[in-house]
């Protein structure tokens, strides 16, 4: 909800499983703006749903889930400052979910992050 993202690392390939509830999506789904306008735009800032207001709208998606894959859930403390990229290559490294949340709250906050960053990883396990 809000601005909070899940991604999904698969094969090498990060995908974002949820959209922002946020003005900017609007605008950009709508076709008022390009994502780059939009995203160099205080409408991000802008939630239409979020904890404790009246219009709260959760996102529900269902997915498919293979043994590779790793998820991420994370607010926007995070994505403020740490590219899909990099969130990308920390997915990738294999690392413990630890150590993978701890390297990117670390980016995050050196970054100047001073909003809530919160990151929780996870992987399916393999058999054994």
């Amino acid at each position: 909800m809000g601005d909070s993202r899940c991604y999904r690392l698969r094969d090498g390939s990060l995908e974002r499983l949820t959209k922002d509830q946020n003005m900017a999506e609007v605008v950009v789904d709508s076709g008022i703006m390009s994502r780059a306008a939009a995203d160099a735009s205080r409408l991000g800032h802008v939630l239409l749903s979020a904890v404790g207001s009246e219009t709260l709208q959760l996102q529900v998606t269902s997915t498919d889930c293979q043994r590779t894959d790793v998820v991420l859930l994370c607010t926007d403390g995070l994505t403020r400052h740490v590219s899909e990229e990099e969130i990308r290559t920390r997915l990738a490294s294999r690392a413990s979910a630890e150590t993978i949340c701890r390297d990117l709250v670390d980016l995050a906050v050196e970054r100047g992050g001073k909003d809530n960053v919160t990151v929780v990883a996870g992987r399916v396990r393999e058999e054994d």
